[in-house]
């Protein structure tokens, strides 16, 4: 093994120590972000306006692979139109159930 990897690996191997240490291991569940066997928590209560504001902001992209839920509300700030039903915003793949109004600008 090349040197400049060993030292590469033993930096990353120190890094998660100092995470595991801080982060997982933590009993105090009032710190800022907690990890343990059960999930990620993310504290802190900041309300979001905008995408780079709020308790979680992810820069890139995010993959879920589960449901997700949303107790407040959901606003998707982009304005790409749609000229297909695979091509917009919002593209479902599946069905759509929506217990409540629906207001359509355009069809």
């Amino acid at each position: 093994m090349y040197p400049h990897k060993c030292i590469l690996r033993s930096m990353i191997l120190w890094i998660f120590d100092i995470i595991q240490t801080k982060i997982i291991n933590t009993s105090d569940r009032s710190t800022s972000l907690i990890v343990d066997g059960l999930g990620v928590y993310v504290k802190p209560t900041t309300q979001s306006t905008n995408s780079a504001n709020g308790s979680l902001i992810v820069s890139g992209g995010a993959g879920i692979s589960g449901n997700i839920n949303v107790g407040g509300n959901l606003k998707v700030n982009l304005t790409a139109t749609s000229t297909t039903t695979s091509t917009g915003v919002l593209v479902v793949s599946g069905g759509a159930g929506i217990s409540g109004n629906i207001y359509v600008g355009e069809i």
